[in-house]
């Protein structure tokens, strides 16, 4: 995006200054709570309004030296433009429009009061530089012109009375809007009523709050809205989704206004301000399997695993209690363990990596049993938890107990809560952790830094990047998985999408968490993944969640509450050769992942997509439900309906191919697809070429291996109707292109280092000449399979010409 120099150099500054903050924190002698970004983020927490932006990166962004700005004032409206966009302020209505040059889109602010009869007049703008000071009645509104195509507006008031009352604008626009984080219920925003703040809400019929809310909206056509402000914000929608009004509870806050060419541009612009995703090892990418209920029963579901030939790439095994160190969750399975590093270590040596369980408050006693908890007694003697309006320690309320969170803005805690960490990642070898909860926070709760009006929204914020930094400097492989998060968490831990329940209910059941990932990658989280619910009696139910928890980036199963003869992986023979199956396909799609999972570290862009994030200019993508894309080229389509064997779809306009069965259909309509109980519907963008690992190979991967991309790799094409041009680079440089043309079909690979290759091409019918290298391939070394109408042929080497004629 050329219309952002400025704005990329400083979040590549801020990118290299958070690569290099593990190896500072390693060699200094104090703590995180000591650093100096630590103690920017507490100066900041005590500003009267403190900037997420800067919370989530040290870094306030800057106006591009130079920008050019076309002003024209007359007596009644002020006009400005850059190259990308025109802002237009009304002095009599009290408005501002803001127009999108490069796709003509736009959008109208109101910016007087709402109650107001007739609003004020705005009398005399004036001018410093690419800064416009705009008075409004008792409202003092500053525009900055920071790039081409991105505006902040800061509103301000001049008493404490008025900046502690709510402040409302309203936007108008024609075109649909997306965003405010992961959602349940549906990815559009029609008939939208929203408050932007991290709750837990579990089993609350309709799903209207979110784990994850974030004060972003945006367009298809490349407009947006960021509002970076701590303090609670509610979007209230019309039915086509296209207008709303913002309310902000207190002011000053600051909005960014984005215009740019489309949406995949608008996460880019976004995440250069508030963090792009975490690159994540790519054991990320393997299956995640849970084993429970002691030491003997997990080392035996260990080897099981490995017998029947399931690929895995860590074991989660969250009912391992440490309790002083905060460790494990107590309820239902807690059981004999022995020594933890002793235990992880066994772990390791059959090549799994460990998963726990961490969350960020202390309970009252030591559950399951009735002894007094060390570690809260400590908390509450020393100050070092949040505390209620009744002066005690206050968190999660639905616990047997009394809980408390950690006050995350008191360096002595951080000092503890790293402790804790360390303990965990380096003495005892945990390689990550499910990192829970963070939503607890009341407006009325008391912290070092403030109140709950302050901090609540922002404490998921504080809560995983103290965490993230403090682990990632003992060990950058590390991953954990949170549920709670806000602006700029998306930097940080994976995510999953929360507790939904094991039905077919569209607002709590499968569907919503289908709606979650969706929903989540539209606000810039890219390594997500859903729990595979495992505590139900819904064998079909189980099937089809574990088919969709494959087609995500992690792929983790979830037996939660067990109750007896609940469907899981173990549940009977068909269940293990579904989850076996479909973790071969997981972990065979890796090199697919990683290279979207770079593309989301340098771009913002996430790896599950919504439809319209690839096709912008269509207006049935945007209506698009239940059905996304991973990456660019596969279009997945979960079963959400009980005893269904069809499922409708929309395809963008285009050709597509059948995974399954190779079949082509024409985008740009509906069509009905088989979905028989073993097959989720899985579609390919054809004329695509795509990367993937010997499924043979899956089982026996080394996912300690940092060269885990090299060695053999299967590229499989799937040719369009029309010639056609597509490649793809996987992140070590190894790359295909598949051009095809009327007469012939060429598939060019290069690869950094020689390797074995399998070529596996849809086809109808064999071919009658194919050449690798301009000399023919030996017939030992290709076969065509007209069942499945693929060819398939294998060779060695470094770079490579295949070329078929047909």
């Amino acid at each position: 995006m050329n219309a952002f120099p400025a704005l990329r150099a400083s979040k590549y500054l801020s990118i290299l200054c958070l690569a290099l903050f593990a190896l500072s924190l390693k060699a200094q002698s104090g703590t995180y709570a000591s650093s100096a970004e630590y103690q920017g983020m507490l100066e900041e927490l005590h500003a009267p309004a403190p900037s997420p932006i800067f919370l989530a990166t040290g870094v306030r962004p800057v106006s591009e030296p130079g920008l050019k700005v076309k002003q024209q004032n007359t007596r009644t409206t002020l006009t400005l433009k850059t190259q990308s966009m025109q802002i237009t302020i009304d002095r009599q209505a009290a408005t501002l429009t803001l127009l999108n040059l490069q796709t003509h889109a736009s959008w109208v602010f109101s910016l007087a009061d709402p109650t107001a009869a007739t609003p004020p007049p705005i009398a005399n703008i004036t001018r410093q530089q690419n800064n416009w000071t705009i008075p409004l009645g008792d409202t003092t509104l500053t525009l900055e012109l920071l790039h081409a195509g991105m505006a902040r507006i800061s509103v301000a008031r001049p008493t404490p009375a008025l900046a502690q009352s709510p402040q409302t604008i309203h936007i108008a626009g024609s075109d649909p809007c997306f965003g405010l984080g992961e959602r349940f219920y549906q990815a559009a925003l029609s008939n939208t009523h929203f408050d932007v703040r991290p709750a837990d809400r579990s089993g609350e019929p309709g799903h209207n709050w979110s784990y994850v809310a974030i004060p972003l909206v945006y367009t298809p056509t490349g407009l947006g809205l960021y509002a970076d402000t701590v303090f609670d914000t509610n979007f209230n929608f019309n039915a086509a989704g296209s207008a709303f009004d913002l309310r902000v509870a207190n002011t000053p806050v600051t909005f960014y206004f984005l215009c740019v060419p489309n949406p995949k541009a608008i996460l880019e612009q976004y995440t250069a301000l508030t963090g792009r995703p975490e690159n994540p090892p790519l054991w990320t990418f393997g299956p995640w399997i849970t084993a429970l209920q002691g030491r003997d029963a997990v080392l035996e579901e260990a080897q099981r695993i490995r017998t029947e030939g399931i690929p895995a790439s860590a074991l989660w095994v969250f009912d391992e209690l440490d309790e002083p160190n905060n460790l494990g969750w107590p309820f239902w399975f807690s059981s004999y363990y022995g020594d933890p590093r002793a235990f992880n270590d066994i772990l390791h040596a059959q090549g799994y990596k460990v998963l726990g369980y961490v969350h960020p408050y202390l309970r009252e006693r030591m559950i399951p049993y009735p002894t007094p908890s060390p570690a809260y007694n400590r908390g509450v003697a020393e100050k070092l938890l949040v505390t209620g309006i009744d002066g005690l320690p206050h968190g999660p309320m639905f616990e047997p107990v009394r809980t408390g969170n950690l006050d995350f803005t008191d360096p002595r805690t951080v000092d503890w809560w790293q402790e804790m960490l360390t303990h965990a990642a380096r003495d005892q070898a945990w390689d990550g952790w499910m990192e829970d909860f963070g939503e607890y926070i009341d407006d009325s709760d008391h912290l070092a830094a403030g109140d709950g009006t302050r901090l609540s929204e922002v404490y998921p914020l504080l809560y995983h990047k103290i965490t993230s930094r403090i682990v990632l400097a003992l060990n950058p492989n590390i991953v954990s998985f949170a549920r709670s998060g806000f602006v700029g968490t998306q930097q940080f831990p994976m995510l999953w999408g929360g507790d939904q329940s094991h039905d077919w209910k569209r607002d709590t059941g499968l569907p919503s968490v289908i709606t979650a990932g969706i929903t989540a990658g539209m606000s810039a989280y890219s390594t997500w993944g859903p729990d595979i619910i495992s505590d139900g009696y819904d064998r079909e139910l189980w099937l089809r969640w574990a088919e969709f928890g494959a087609l995500t980036p992690v792929m983790r199963d979830h037996p939660w509450s067990r109750p007896k003869n609940s469907v899981d992986l173990w549940h009977d023979p068909g269940t293990i050769a579904l989850f076996r199956r479909y973790a071969i396909l997981h972990t065979a799609l890796l090199p697919y992942f990683a290279t979207y999972a770079a593309e989301a570290h340098r771009t913002g862009v996430p790896i599950l997509r919504h439809l319209v994030l690839e096709y912008p200019d269509d207006p049935r993508a945007a209506t698009a439900e239940y059905q996304y894309l991973l990456g660019e080229s596969l279009l997945v389509a979960p079963v959400i309906e009980q005893g269904a064997v069809t499922r409708k779809l929309y395809l963008p306009k285009g050709d597509w191919v059948n995974y399954w069965t190779g079949d082509h259909l024409a985008g740009g309509a509906d069509v009905t697809v088989p979905a028989p109980l073993d097959q989720i519907p899985l579609m390919v963008r054809a004329g695509a070429i795509l990367p993937f690992k010997p499924e043979n190979q899956t089982a026996t991967l080394n996912w300690s291996d940092p060269n885990l991309l090299a060695g053999p790799l299967v590229w499989k094409a799937y040719p369009g109707k029309v010639s056609n041009t597509s490649t793809f680079t996987l992140p070590d440089t190894t790359a295909a292109t598949l051009q095809t043309t009327q007469t012939n079909l060429t598939i060019t690979g290069t690869s950094p280092t020689m390797r074995p290759y399998e070529v596996i091409i849809a086809l109808p019918a064999a071919p009658t000449n194919l050449q690798l290298d301009g000399k023919p391939l030996p017939p030992g070394t290709w076969s065509y399979d007209q069942p499945t109408h693929q060819l398939q042929a294998t060779f060695t080497a470094t770079n490579f010409t295949l070329l078929l004629t047909p």
